[in-house]
């Protein structure tokens, strides 16, 4: 039987990138045959200065080969290179999809995970720690499993997008790549970049075969074209006398975007001016309107929401590296301004001296005047909120999962607290009343301040195996933060409670109990997924005032989604295609107050 954390790991995979993503690819809706051809220079090997090696012209692979039989026949290190909306991606998933299968049927064979490599520029790191921090991050895989997986060759490599990673790091991404596989050299692996950006490196991956995707062959085209029928006819006219149009026409993706922007258009509507940039992205905005026709329910977004919120995502996604999009992952540094950025932060600091100033203020009030409880109010509100700011920075970490850790490491720590608190308490007790109360009470203090710490240092916050849900991070967040918050009241008011008793009799007790177990709860609640939370919500805000995105964002994202501008896959969101979000990301920008800039030249 496997072990149920490889069960699940497979799962989050099939689930994410074969069910909700190859299932549902635009590239899908043109199920044309692929033409691949093996290209041995693109790749460096090892033995190529020692052995020379003839013949290393292209040469076609037959038709309808399966990918991993590709994989298995080129030395199981594979490059897939072609031209922006080849297919790539496409081929990587059909790759992912079939060693699936294998690792479903065989536990010795290593799980097939994708990764984005547009986020290893954010901090370069060696590729095997950044697959670790992309398993902790991306599938949420606890980091110690994470690395023992890594370190023994059960993770098969899917690198997607190399020509994702930005310009001036993409050499050191390539050095990155050769030398885990140098260090992992049994571990299967596979990648694909865009084939001009690879061709312009000056360094080549040391794999053991590459494959590129041919472009489309017009007769393709035009049996396709044909087979559609009567909607298609205006697209078939304009064939006819616009060779640029052809041009565009060489990938299954571009061939996808014209039959679903131009169906049951007039050849007229078809034809277009300029250059082929200019020509793509006028077929990107005739496709962007035939989405806004579709068919769906009832919505209170425009078109121009739509476009500009869109927009903003788009720049937003490649400005930070990423490819797939969580509610939960948006952070600070998205917002444009720094106040606001220092705001979001300030957020947690703000409520929690309020909060503490509040609790500590109405119950020292209450016991002891109002003079007595503004000076505790504001002592109180002070210490948490600084104590707050300490605990905090700049990023937005979800509290996902709450667990308990081996609370043995500490024993031995917790006990000799636990005996100089009894001993402390028990000598100054026995010198006020007597001395069998003070060993009495001195051993009870010590053992309730030990059953705190013993709690407290068990608890922990680590991530999930697998989002299926938008935002769900942030929600678990809560539902952990109250579930600490609870369990630390209580110990921390029973411990204090019964302090304050022997201490100051069972007057105060109950006082004490009652405020220290609020602070208590405040405290732990703040540090284990509360800050999150009111970070993520500020942010929603500021992000919603300024019109870079609407408030009810997860409704909006699922109405994107059924337009076909983006793809929902478990709990996150990706453009439908690299190169539809990038067409995004070229629109004007938002400006402060939600305005474009031609709206404010009005």
């Amino acid at each position: 039987m496997s072990n149920p954390n490889r069960r699940r790991m497979l799962k989050a995979v099939r689930e994410t990138w074969i069910d909700g993503y190859l299932k549902h690819s635009l590239d899908n809706l043109v199920r044309i045959e692929l033409g691949l051809e093996e290209i041995p220079d693109a790749i460096s090997r090892p033995w190529d200065v020692i052995v020379q090696q003839p013949n290393r012209a292209p040469r076609p692979l037959p038709p309808g080969q399966a990918m991993d039989t590709v994989l298995d026949e080129l030395g199981q290190a594979l490059l897939i290179l072609g031209a922006p909306g080849a297919g790539k991606t496409t081929l990587l998933l059909e790759l992912a999809r079939d060693l699936l299968d294998r690792a479903e049927r065989d536990v010795s064979h290593p799980m097939p995970v994708v990764f984005h490599l547009s986020s290893w520029a954010v901090r370069r790191r060696p590729l095997a720690d950044w697959l670790v921090d992309e398993l902790a991050e991306r599938y949420y895989v606890q980091r110690k499993l994470a690395q023992t997986w890594i370190e023994a060759d059960q993770v098969l490599p899917l690198l997607d997008g190399l020509d994702e990673v930005a310009p001036e790091h993409r050499a050191g991404c390539v050095e990155a790549i050769n030398t885990f596989h140098h260090r992992h050299g049994l571990v299967p692996l596979a990648m694909c970049c865009r084939a001009a950006d690879y061709q312009a490196l000056s360094t080549r991956v040391e794999l053991s075969g590459a494959v590129a995707i041919e472009p489309l062959l017009r007769a393709q085209v035009s049996t396709y074209l044909k087979q559609a029928g009567k909607p298609l006819d205006g697209v078939r006219t304009a064939l006819r006398e616009d060779e640029t149009l052809w041009e565009l026409l060489d990938t299954p993706l571009m061939l996808s975007i014209v039959t679903l922007a131009y169906r049951g258009r007039s050849a007229a509507e078809v034809r277009a001016t300029g250059s082929l940039e200019e020509r793509r992205a006028h077929l990107f905005a005739n496709y962007s309107e035939r989405m806004f026709e579709r068919r769906t329910k009832a919505t209170d977004y425009t078109r121009e929401q739509t476009i500009l919120w869109l927009a903003w995502l788009a720049r937003s996604l490649m400005h930070a590296n990423l490819s797939v999009f969580y509610v939960e992952s948006m952070q600070p540094r998205w917002l444009p301004l720094k106040g606001q950025r220092r705001l979001v932060s300030m957020i947690p600091n703000i409520f929690s001296g309020l909060a503490a100033g509040l609790i500590s203020g109405l119950l020292g009030g209450l016991r002891n005047g109002s003079f007595y409880g503004l000076a505790v109010g504001i002592a109180f509100g002070l210490i948490f909120g600084l104590g707050s700011w300490l605990n905090n920075d700049d990023r937005i970490s979800p509290a996902e999962i709450l667990g308990w850790s081996s609370a043995w490491i500490n024993v031995k720590r917790i006990l000799v607290i636990s005996l100089v608190i009894a001993l402390v308490n028990g000598f100054i007790l026995g010198m006020v009343e007597n001395l069998i109360f003070g060993l009495i009470a001195g051993l009870a203090l010590g053992l309730v301040s030990g059953l705190f710490m013993l709690i407290e240092g068990g608890m922990f916050i680590g991530g999930m195996t697998y989002r299926t849900h938008p935002n769900e991070g942030i929600k678990r967040s809560l539902r952990n933060s109250i579930t600490i918050s609870l369990i630390s009241g209580l110990t921390g008011g029973l411990s204090s409670g019964l302090g304050f008793w022997l201490f100051f009799g069972p007057d105060t007790a109950l006082f004490g109990a009652i405020q220290f177990g609020m602070l208590a709860a405040l405290y732990s609640g703040l540090s284990n997924g509360g800050i999150a939370y009111l970070k993520h919500y500020a942010l929603r805000v500021l992000l919603w005032r300024n019109g870079y995105t609407p408030w009810d964002y997860i409704p909006f994202l699922d109405y994107a989604a059924e337009r076909v501008f983006l793809r929902k896959i478990g709990g996150g969101y990706i453009f439908t295609h690299r190169l539809l979000m990038e067409y995004f990301a070229t629109l004007e920008p938002i400006e402060q107050g939600g305005q474009t800039k031609a709206e404010q030249r009005q």
